[in-house]
């Protein structure tokens, strides 16, 4: 996980303030990410890169 808080870091440009776990993705872990101006964001981080695009293909 503290790898990804930190690419996270870099791409939002902030510090992160928060991570809570958000149950229900059982393709890839989900999360709310809150940053330290307080903006929120919703993360899915998968173990295997693929399954990214898998699961996109699948709710097309």
């Amino acid at each position: 996980m503290e790898n990804l808080e930190k690419k996270l870091e870099v791409e939002l440009f902030q510090k992160i303030k928060s991570i809570t776990p958000i149950g229900g993705g059982c393709i890839g872990n989900a999360m709310k990410v809150t940053v330290e101006n307080g903006t929120s964001y919703f993360v899915k981080h998968y173990k295997n890169s693929k399954m990214h695009k898998a699961e996109a293909n699948g709710l097309n």
